[in-house]
């Protein structure tokens, strides 16, 4: 199966919009591409809800927050964790 690049996205979009949303685009139109057909309806999909192929803002894996405080938090739980091992000793 071939990856659907940006710039096929944004040609879907286009002839998505162009027939009025009528149909989704098919084998004929990109014949030399490897799609498959789940791939393309995903994308018909995502363009009719979103009114676009880009991902939804926030959809991404979260970001940890490395805050002074919980840099400062971790290293003294790393360090009562090190006083505990040594007095175990």
């Amino acid at each position: 199966m071939g990856r659907i690049t940006k710039d096929d996205r944004s040609l879907v979009k286009g002839l998505r919009t162009e027939k009025n949303g009528s149909q989704t685009p098919n084998k004929k139109e990109f014949a030399n591409k490897r799609w498959s057909v789940a791939s393309m309806n995903r994308l018909t999909k995502k363009i009719d809800n979103c009114g676009s192929t880009e991902r939804k803002s926030g959809s991404d894996r979260p970001r940890s927050l490395r805050t002074a405080d919980n840099v400062s938090m971790t290293q003294d739980i790393a360090h009562a964790v090190k006083m505990m091992l040594l007095a175990v000793i």
